[in-house]
């Protein structure tokens, strides 16, 4: 049935689950999948998650062409259903039904993020799963002309097999090899996420690159490995032994990361800074039409099962991958809300041997926001790792609803109270000794805008938000500036902020330019290959920016 020209295309994602429940019947492992349709004679399957057993993450993506009617009715809905492997015959673990209305929130291309209770066989609810949904222009999806429904893996292996078609028509030798090149390439990405699961181990190649990879993955010094620093960042360095799954497009650009000329502006800025064109005018005047984005928040805990734990039973986060490096004494967990060449996310980093932190008193709080925040509070209570700071109430002189809770390691969130956010993982706050030098730091050298500031005489401090676009869409950094307090007890617990970037060489020109001090000289990691370069503000709080590209190489 061919595409009408008013139908649009309805992205589903089904990310992970949470605390589901295994069947009765004994299973050596359980090993889950899950199936999605909206009609049910059309059900598209995910891939196979062996590894997270009840709280497994498939990540994958699927898409149906639909019409505005479906869209906008209030009776349209999704199903979904999970299943664990078994021996003899697959288990039916448990159902969600969602209708779209309540899910999407947003126009065209703006991804939306909820989480749904997971009916068992039973009829008793047991477990979350999280589930993303976007409505997308046909136009972007001419596959779907000639069929109603696929998931994204299988669109990506019709594009694939017509690049290997155009490649055999191609005559000349050289173009040939370039496209045999790109090819390999991107097959080789799929085999080593398909082989990351079952090997962890650092290549020979790799070993020059330790004291730096120590150093961006916030080791701390320990003894018998003196002259390691501590510091805090890891992207996507290191295989790890649960990866991002392949779904996100083989050579492709996702939403959100890379605008369409991103590549031109990186030869451009490139091309000025080895003509010795690095003037303060040009070079500010590219921060401001830089691609930024807040990629993930680094810092320390003392026992990354514990706060994995706390983090997705009472924060309802998913668990996107988790690596351990023994060679480097020390794993990391990346935590969020949705994928993260989309999202904000966290990045916890375990430390081999050190259970505690001090936190200090400079940073404030991490915000999160969510539909319904006494019902997070009620579970929070529950947990024997968790404490609340302050019960659920409007804000002094306000209308919002707030609570702060604090977990396992002592790290406070905020919970705001607010209708489907785009970006729930929304909030990064540190107090800062001189609001007006912050403010110019971060909008020169970071390329940040100032969305609104807030003073409160009666409590003595004045606050200023600054982020990358509007506060409902995209994560923001809250500095908080307490009258006459110009210094604060940054502590050793947590490490920085990671921020996108088409250039890093340019970016370190810009930092340098608007006063801050570059604590890594921009360039790839020996071994690895990703461009990055590191700083630290006025206050000492650090910022590592990252190379676009090489980002989502690394996660691809």
């Amino acid at each position: 049935m061919p595409m009408q020209e008013e139908e649009r295309v309805l992205e589903i994602n089904l990310i992970s689950a949470q605390g589901l429940q295994p069947p009765s019947s004994p299973l050596r492992k359980l090993q889950t999948y899950a199936l999605t349709w909206i009609d049910p004679s059309t059900k598209l399957r995910t891939r196979l998650d062996s590894l997270g057993g009840q709280n497994p993450t498939w990540n994958d993506k699927f898409l149906f062409r639909v019409t505005p009617e479906f869209l906008s009715g209030d009776t349209s809905a999704v199903s979904v259903a999970i299943y664990a492997v078994g021996t003899f015959r697959d288990h039916l673990i448990g159902t969600v039904t969602f209708f779209i209305g309540n899910v999407l929130s947003g126009g065209a291309g703006v991804p939306c993020f909820s989480a749904f209770q997971i009916r068992r066989p039973s009829g008793r609810f047991h477990g979350v799963m999280n589930i993303g949904a976007m409505v997308a222009d046909v136009s972007d999806f001419p596959a779907l002309h000639k069929i109603s429904a696929i998931g994204y893996r299988d669109l990506m292996g019709m594009k694939m097999k017509e690049q290997r078609k155009k490649k055999k028509n191609k005559k000349a030798p050289e173009e040939e090899l370039s496209s045999d090149s790109c090819e390999n390439s991107c097959a080789d990405s799929v085999e080593e996420a398909d082989s990351s699961s079952s090997s962890s181990s650092l290549s020979p190649s790799a070993t020059g690159a330790g004291a730096v990879l120590k150093e961006w993955n916030g080791v701390r010094e320990l003894a018998g490995n003196k002259g390691l620093a501590a510091s805090g960042f890891l992207c996507c360095f290191m295989v790890a032994p649960r990866t991002v799954p392949e779904h996100h497009s083989f050579c492709t650009k996702p939403r959100r990361l890379l605008r369409k000329d991103g590549n031109s502006m990186r030869e451009i800025a490139s091309e000025d800074l080895s003509q010795g064109g690095a003037t303060e005018e040009n070079v500010m005047d590219w921060v401001k039409h830089d691609n930024r984005r807040m990629l993930h928040v680094v810092y320390r805990v003392g026992d990354l099962e514990r706060t994995i734990k706390f983090y997705t039973e009472c924060l309802g986060m998913s668990v996107l991958r988790i690596r351990d490096l023994p060679e480097l004494r020390c794993a990391n967990a990346f935590l969020g809300y949705g994928p993260e060449d989309e999202s904000f996310v966290i990045e916890l980093t375990y430390n081999y041997g050190i259970d505690e932190y001090d936190i200090g008193n400079g940073f404030g709080h991490f915000g999160v926001s969510f539909g319904d925040i006494s019902s997070i509070v009620d579970i929070v209570r529950d947990n024997k790792d968790g404490k609340i700071i302050r019960e659920p109430g409007p804000v002094e002189g306000g209308c919002s609803i707030i609570a702060f809770i604090e977990d396992p390691d002592g790290y406070k969130f905020e919970l705001l109270e607010r209708v489907l956010s785009h970006e729930p993982l929304c909030r990064v706050m540190l107090r800062v000794g001189d609001l007006n030098r912050s403010i110019e730091f971060y909008e020169k050298a970071c390329g940040m805008q100032l969305l609104y500031t807030r003073d409160n005489p009666e409590c003595q401090y004045t606050i200023a938000i600054m982020g990358y676009g509007p506060e409902d869409e995209n994560a923001v950094l809250e500095l908080t500036y307490n009258y006459g307090v110009t210094e604060y007890d940054k502590g050793d617990g947590y490490a920085q902020i990671a921020i996108g970037t088409d250039d890093v060489y340019r970016t370190a020109e810009a930092i340098k330019l608007a006063g801050g001090k570059i604590t890594r000289e921009p360039g790839p990691v020996p071994g690895i290959g990703t461009k990055i370069t590191a700083c630290l503000d006025p206050d000492g709080w650090k910022t590592v920016f990252v190379d676009n590209v090489d980002f989502l190489r690394e996660l691809e």
